[in-house]
């Protein structure tokens, strides 16, 4: 498969990245596909770099945006946790009394009208790709392309809104650069982002990969916004290692001359203890599912999952693997040969050993399957 190289720091723009650590072959689709041809499945290397100048940790090899994002792997679309962020969200914004907003992304629409919900004076123009509202609102309405140079906002737009997409971005300069240029004096970028240092320093196994391409940390987001010419607002945490949210407005010249500290040294063991955590948390798990008499699932029809496979899990011994999306039920985790099934089959068999490593989301899907499905689940976590 053809890919992009970025061999420059997305901070300083230099060559001297370090290998930090790789997976062999990791599946370059996050989400869960019909057929049955495993062997098919489209993989590459995946590499971590840090830049020896400014501590920047990135992925080198790229997957092309048409191959990444041909298909919807349901990411934030579904589950109560993800309502409430946007709900949260949504009051954030309202902060600012934005009256004409343009949303990079957002095809479910859940941020628009949960704002416009709350403010009938303004109007919210979702930017998207390949739109497929299944709504209508005469505020909402939708604009088709992506945020590049060819990309128009009309003059009346006073802020620009995203969440959870900044860190999916290749070139966050240029990216950064564009939402200032497209705002007028005095307007505002909000935004949401994982809360990736504090998943980082849980050891929460999926945080950075093919889509998560740089550690956009607090330090290197205000680093960005500030070189820019924002000024950072208002900065808030979304339950405690969730979310960021941020509120920036443009003002003066852009292009500031901001020194940045190097965090190389700290971000190097940051990322080491991490990556031996989760290589420990394998080990781990293999002892237990070689030990256990009880039938083994592992949760997750999604990307954390294939980097625990990547780590060395043994599925050879796993009934399948869960997950709450009826969307990915019955099809099959790209880059493995193992199905999805819904946690209903856990209904009545007692005590079963479920693999759950999903982070931020554990605590909502063991009350969910201990409450409502079978207490007898044992959770390894």
């Amino acid at each position: 498969m053809k890919h992009i190289e970025r061999n420059e720091c997305v901070v300083t723009g230099n060559n001297d990245l370090e290998l930090l650590y790789g997976f062999d072959n990791f599946p370059v689709y996050m989400g869960c596909v019909d057929n049955n041809k495993h062997e098919e499945d489209l993989k590459l290397d995946m590499n971590f770099f840090i830049s020896k100048g400014s501590g920047m940790v990135q992925l080198s090899s790229l997957v092309p945006l048409e191959i990444l994002y041909k298909d919807s792997h349901g990411s934030g679309s579904m589950g109560e946790s993800w309502r409430r962020h946007h709900r949260a969200l949504a009051e954030f914004i309202l902060k600012y009394e934005s009256k004409n907003i343009f949303e990079i992304g957002g095809g479910h629409g859940t941020l628009a009208r949960e704002y416009i919900g709350k403010r009938t004076n303004a109007t919210w123009t979702i930017l998207e790709a390949n739109p497929t509202p299944n709504y209508n609102h005469d505020r909402i309405s939708f604009q088709k392309g992506i945020f590049d140079d060819s990309c128009v906002i009309n003059n009346d737009i006073d802020t620009i809104v995203h969440s959870h997409l900044f860190e999916h971005i290749y070139s966050p300069v240029s990216f950064i650069k564009k939402l200032y240029d497209s705002l007028p004096n005095g307007g505002y970028t909000i935004f949401s982002v994982p809360f990736l240092e504090q998943q980082i320093k849980e050891n929460i196994t999926y945080c950075l990969g093919f889509e998560h391409t740089i550690f956009l940390n607090e330090t290197f987001i205000e680093f960005f916004l500030h070189q820019a010419g924002f000024k950072i607002i208002d900065k808030q945490i979304y339950q405690e290692n969730h979310s960021l949210f941020y509120c920036a407005q443009k003002k003066g010249d852009s292009c500031i001359d901001v020194s940045f500290p190097n965090k190389y040294d700290e971000y190097l063991e940051l990322f080491k203890n991490y990556f031996q955590f989760n290589e420990n948390k394998v080990a781990d798990l293999n002892r237990l599912i070689k030990s256990s008499s009880e039938k083994v699932f592992l949760f997750g029809g999604h990307v954390a999952s294939q980097y625990l496979i990547s780590y060395g899990l043994n599925i050879e011994c796993l009934e399948s693997i869960l997950d709450n999306d009826p969307k990915k039920q019955g099809r099959r985790l790209y880059g493995t040969n193992l199905k999805v099934r819904s946690p209903q089959v856990l209904r009545n068999m007692g005590k079963v050993n479920v693999i759950l490593r999903q982070g931020v989301f554990n605590k909502e899907i063991k009350e969910d399957i201990l409450e409502q499905i079978n207490n007898n689940v044992v959770f390894w976590e």
